[in-house]
């Protein structure tokens, strides 16, 4: 009888399947994963997070890129290379040709001092000891752009952005100090359940805005399981919060959610489609907090809801909304979805009465101040 042959996984479906099995056999502490700029991130470790595996899904290729790193003392990273290096040339050689070329027909024979995947490329005109200065002595950066062979150089990039670690990450998350126990119920749930939801480092980040603006009144539009509502309540003081759900089930963990992280704060999760709920409710809001930029159907529907959610939101109030990076997608929109992000951020952008900005955490966060 003829064995039916192997289906081959997507770089999405493996992805996937992967990310499915590292949450099964692996604890939290030695795994994450994370949206970036330019696609899904999922990194993992055996108890050493200076050697860890990261693996790439880039988005707008539809690119996986699996790598090693090694992240500790120099010789250490070398003697950990070689050691890799030795037994992937070995399974490399005992595998059918076939299968071997799968693998690629090279392999790297150096340690990559540098976080990007190509290494730096020196300046037109390089000397030593002058590199990367301009006329004026200013810095400079050279790069290679890798689609047309050419170099560019950038005035004033003397800094790169930083490549977030899982060390890193660690610090970053230590430093925000431990979440209650209905928090972490919640981002136990989430990851369980593979629910998108803004994470602490952000939820951190809007309790912090909406108390900087001194919100009281807080409208938010997609409650998910409460999470990013539970943030914004808490800054209030003794404020309230109304949230918007469509799903009725979401609804309900919801006002569960809520009741838990903030048991004596006045919450009011609303069932119903946004268009239909949102213009009866009375403002002016302090805030709003827009987490539908993903679930709208089109171009349109952006505008209608950017405008409904604007008139709600009183002078000096925040218009704030998650996901306004769309994985890296809105440069160069395809899909209907990373097009209704491009529209926003243009609304946002083109609005005399906005001042605004997009700060790159986790997926992008959309935050513009409201003028008279």
């Amino acid at each position: 009888m003829p064995v039916a042959a192997a289906r081959v996984l997507t770089p999405a479906e493996f992805f996937h399947a992967l990310r499915l099995k590292t949450a099964q056999r692996l604890p939290p502490d030695l795994r994450s994963f994370q949206y970036r700029r330019m696609g899904r991130l999922m990194k993992f470790h055996y108890g050493r997070t200076d050697i860890h595996f990261e693996t790439w899904h880039h988005l707008r290729s539809g690119r996986l890129e699996v790598g090693l790193h090694f992240e500790g003392r120099p010789d250490l990273n070398q003697a950990a290379f070689e050691f890799f290096r030795a037994r992937m040339v070995a399974v490399k050689a005992s595998l059918p040709k076939a299968r071997a070329g799968a693998l690629g027909s090279r392999l790297d024979t150096a340690l990559r001092d540098h976080p990007r995947s190509r290494p730096r490329q020196r300046c037109p005109g390089y000397r030593r000891g002058t590199a990367g200065r301009l006329p004026d002595g200013s810095w400079a950066a050279c790069r290679r752009i890798p689609r047309s062979g050419r170099t560019i150089l950038n005035a004033g990039a003397a800094m790169n952005p930083v490549q977030v670690t899982p060390q890193l990450e660690r610090y970053i998350f230590d430093l925000l100090g431990p979440r209650d126990a209905p928090m972490r119920a919640m981002e136990e749930h989430a990851e369980r359940e593979n629910v998108p939801i803004v994470g602490p480092h952000e939820g951190k980040l809007l309790y912090l805005l909406a108390k900087l603006a001194g919100s009281k009144r807080i409208l938010e539009l997609g409650a998910a399981t409460g999470y990013s509502g539970a943030w914004l309540l808490r800054a209030t003081a003794g404020g309230s919060l109304v949230t918007i759900e469509r799903d009725p089930r979401r609804a309900a963990l919801a006002r569960a959610n809520l009741a838990a992280a903030v048991p004596n704060g006045d919450a009011e999760v609303l069932e119903g489609d946004v268009f239909q709920v949102l213009p009866h409710l009375e403002g002016p809001f302090d805030a709003c907090f827009n987490d539908l930029l993903n679930s709208l159907a089109s171009e349109q529907d952006i505008e209608r809801l950017f405008m409904l959610s604007l008139e709600k939101v009183r002078p000096g109030g925040l218009l704030l909304a998650d996901n306004a990076l769309r994985q890296g997608e809105v440069s160069a929109p395809r899909g209907q979805q990373a097009r209704n992000v491009a529209a926003y951020n243009k609304l946002v952008a083109a609005t005399p009465r906005l001042e605004s900005v997009i700060v790159p955490i986790r997926d992008g966060l959309s935050i513009a101040l409201v003028s008279d």
